[in-house]
C-alpha cells in the first residue's frame, strides 16, 4: 500500500475557554523563518518566545533556522522587534489558515475502515484498532487509563506467539501527545497496518509492540473541533484562565528544564508538578509494567523533519551518542 501525507505542522498561540462552537480563525496569522546569527538574536528569540510567540522550531543556535508563527496583533509590536533587529529572515507562509483550508478530515465509509489519504477523528480512530483487535489474533487494544475529559486511553498491543517460548524484546510507539501533530497518528496507524499486512510482517517474529495511537485523545478531539492548532492537553490550571499542560514536558525525568515555561498560557508550559496529567501519569504507570523489556521507545512528533535523541535539557553527550547518530 502506498501513502500519501501533507504534512503540516502548526504551533498555537494562548488559549483560554471557548464559548463557542465554531473553529478558530487563523486568517492573517504568518510565519517568519529567522536565521540567528549572534547571541543576541538568539536572546531576542527567547524573549519573543517568553511574550507568547509560537516556535515551530527553535529558537536555535547560530546558523541554524527557526520558524515563528505570529498573529496579526503580535505582528504589530514583536514582530517588527525581531524585523529591526538586523536578523537573516523571511516570510515562510504568509497566512496559515489556508493551509488549513486545504486539509482533508474525513468520515469513514465502514466502522473501522480507513486509509492513509486523510486525516480521521478519534472515534474513527478507536474504532479502527478495535475492529482490528477482532480480526486479527496478534492484536490486543488494551485501556490504560481515562483522560482528563474521561476519554479512553488506548494502546495497541500486537504480539506474534513465539514458539520457542521466550520473551521478545518491545519495541513502544506513540503518536499525537501533541493535539495538533496528526500526522503522528497517521503513521503509527500505518505502521500497524504495516507490521499486519504490509513490508513490516518480519519483524513481529523478533519484537512485540506497543503502538499508542493517540496519546492526548482530549486535545485532539479539540484540535478537530475548536482550534486545529491546539498542542497541550484540556486540564484546568487552577488560578489561570489559560487552559492545558503541555504533555511532552510534564514527564518527571528533569522536568522544568530543556525549554519549558511555568506559564500556563504558554504551549511549553510543563504543569504544576510533574506527572500533574492523568495522560502522563498513566502511561507512564502503565511503562512501568513493562518496561523491563523495552528496547526501544519512538515518540511521534512534527514539525521539522528531525530524529531528537536524548538529552534535551543539556548538551552533553550521551554514552550511546555515536550508534544514535548512526541510527538516525
Amino acid at each position: 500500500m502506498s501513502m500519501r501525507f501533507k504534512l503540516l505542522g502548526f504551533l498555537c498561540t494562548c488559549h483560554v475557554l471557548a464559548v463557542d462552537n465554531t473553529m478558530e480563525s487563523y486568517v492573517g496569522y504568518k510565519v517568519y523563518r529567522f536565521t540567528p546569527s549572534t547571541e543576541d538574536h538568539i536572546k531576542l528569540l527567547r524573549e519573543l518566545q517568553d511574550a507568547g510567540i509560537d516556535f515551530w522550531t527553535g529558537p536555535s543556535p547560530p546558523g541554524r533556522t527557526s520558524d515563528a508563527m505570529f498573529s496579526p496583533e503580535q505582528q504589530v509590536d514583536l514582530l517588527n522587534k525581531a524585523l529591526s533587529s538586523g536578523m537573516k529572515n523571511e516570510v515562510y507562509i504568509s497566512d496559515v489558515q489556508d493551509l488549513l483550508d486545504v486539509e482533508k478530515v474525513r468520515t469513514v465509509q465502514a466502522p473501522g475502515e480507513i486509509d492513509w489519504y486523510y486525516y480521521y477523528k478519534l472515534d474513527d480512530l478507536y474504532a479502527h484498532v478495535e475492529r482490528l483487535a477482532v480480526e486479527n489474533p496478534y492484536v490486543e487494544v488494551i485501556k490504560y487509563g481515562q483522560s482528563y475529559e474521561s476519554r479512553d486511553l488506548k494502546v495497541v498491543k500486537i504480539s506474534k506467539f513465539c514458539e520457542t517460548g521466550e520473551t521478545k524484546p518491545i519495541i513502544f510507539i506513540e503518536g499525537s501527545t501533541h493535539a495538533r501533530e496528526w500526522i503522528s497518528s497517521a503513521v503509527a496507524t500505518y505502521i500497524i497496518n504495516e507490521l499486519l499486512c504490509g513490508t513490516l510482517q518480519e519483524r513481529m517474529d523478533q519484537f512485540d509492540f506497543y503502538i499508542v495511537p493517540v496519546g492526548n485523545p482530549d486535545g485532539y478531539v479539540y484540535s478537530h473541533t475548536r482550534s486545529r492548532m491546539w498542542r497541550k492537553t484540556r486540564s484546568i490550571n487552577k488560578g489561570s484562565r489559560c487552559v492545558g499542560t503541555d504533555p511532552n514536558r510534564n514527564w518527571n525525568y528533569q522536568w522544568m528544564t530543556g525549554g519549558s515555561s511555568d506559564d500556563p498560557c504558554t504551549d511549553i508550559y510543563a504543569g504544576p508538578e510533574a506527572f500533574s496529567e492523568v495522560e502522563i501519569r498513566s502511561l507512564a504507570e502503565f511503562y512501568q509494567t513493562i518496561g523491563n523489556n523495552v528496547s526501544f521507545v519512538l515518540t511521534l512528533h512534527i514539525y521539522g523533519q528531525k530524529i531528537v535523541f536524548p538529552l534535551g535539557y543539556t548538551r552533553d553527550h550521551i554514552p550511546d551518542y555515536d550508534r544514535y547518530v548512526r541510527l538516525a
